[in-house]
């Protein structure tokens, strides 16, 4: 009589490779899957902390001396639309910024009025309202390039004139064009 174990031994051989395979095959996936977990967590630590960054930065005041006069302006301002200008720069953390021991302000040593109209176009960026005066644009231009920010240009004549104060009109004296081209007689033209 044959032996029942000698037929039931290839079939459990069978099966146990078989299942061998298939609890490699899981295991595999499951690694697979672990590191793509570990991939998808590190993406999310990255991004919780470049958030935790941001959200610190918003509220973190910046308090400066600019030529004598005291700005206090938040760290965003400084470094968030052109984070490869000199201010981006200085207050990117990747420098030291030394600060006046008695009121813990950093001095730049420009000019305050300037300075005043680089913060507004920081803060406002193309709502920037422009100077009229041409002297403080050729002013402004300078202190744009010196801080390596890109300066939004001079206006057009019809930002000028439309922004321009309006010019008292003097009424004419009977008839004409009274002094408008700079004369009183009608007839000389």
């Amino acid at each position: 009589m044959p032996d029942k174990g000698a037929f039931a031994r290839p079939v459990f051989e069978n099966l146990l490779k078989k299942f061998a395979s298939e609890v490699t095959e899981k295991r595999n996936k499951l690694l697979a899957d672990v590191e793509e977990l570990d991939t998808y967590k590190e993406r999310l630590e990255k991004e919780v902390g470049e958030m935790e960054r941001v959200r610190v930065q918003w509220g973190k005041l910046v308090r400066l001396n600019v030529g004598g006069q005291h700005f206090d302006v938040s760290l965003s301002t400084l470094t968030e639309k052109y984070p490869a200008s000199m201010l981006g720069a200085m207050f990117s953390g990747r420098y030291d910024v030394v600060t006046d021991p008695a009121d813990n302000r950093v001095f730049i040593d420009r000019d305050p009025d300037t300075f005043a109209q680089i913060l507004s176009f920081l803060r406002v960026g193309d709502q920037w309202v422009k100077p009229l005066d041409p002297w403080m644009l050729e002013r402004l231009r300078v202190e744009f390039e010196f801080f390596q920010l890109p300066f939004p240009g001079l206006m057009t004549t019809t930002q000028l004139v439309k922004y321009s104060p309006p010019v008292p009109f003097e009424e004419e004296e009977e008839g004409g064009m009274g002094g408008l081209f700079g004369g009183d007689d009608d007839d000389a033209y």
